[in-house]
């Protein structure tokens, strides 16, 4: 909080490794991980998603909540099925 803002994102573990490249093509799963990492406010973000919901609305009940999302999903991931675009 305050200067810093808390980004979560879900990638390949090894994104650049070419077998890593040619399985995400085919649309096949390979292994995945979530990451939990803050920023200076102010670092422009691609998107941004505000956490909703009859829970506790407080800055750390929201970290919370997204940081147990994180840790039970499902890490298999595949650039069709279950991407980053599914864990947002």
């Amino acid at each position: 909080e305050g200067d810093r803002v808390v980004c979560f994102d879900f990638l390949p573990v090894e994104p650049t490794r070419p077998e890593t490249v040619v399985r995400m093509v085919l649309n096949l799963p390979t292994r995945g991980e979530t990451r939990e990492r803050q920023f200076r406010r102010g670092r422009k973000a691609r998107d941004c998603w505000d956490l909703e919901g009859e829970a506790p609305n407080t800055h750390e009940a929201n970290l919370a909540r997204a940081r147990e999302f994180s840790d039970t999903y499902c890490t298999s991931i595949s650039l069709l099925g279950n991407n980053c675009e599914t864990y947002a």
